[in-house]
């Protein structure tokens, strides 16, 4: 199995369609990717403030309705 610092590192640098299967994946790391994903929502938000095309990660989305469940 590969090392958990490789791991996060990977999903760190992945798309979104790669970073879904890691999350799939490593169940024991899921609190990790999602302080990842809250993370880089913020610089996602700043991106989309100075009027960059950028638009919010599925994940963001996702996380955004998870109060509702």
């Amino acid at each position: 199995m590969r090392d958990l610092e490789g791991i996060i590192r990977e999903y760190r640098e992945a798309d979104s369609e790669k970073r879904l299967h890691l999350f799939l994946d490593c169940p024991p790391l899921r609190n990790e990717f999602i302080e990842i994903e809250l993370h880089s929502g913020t610089k996602e938000k700043k991106r989309v403030s100075d009027n960059s095309s950028t638009q919010p990660s599925v994940w963001r989305r996702m996380l955004s309705y998870a109060h509702l469940v």
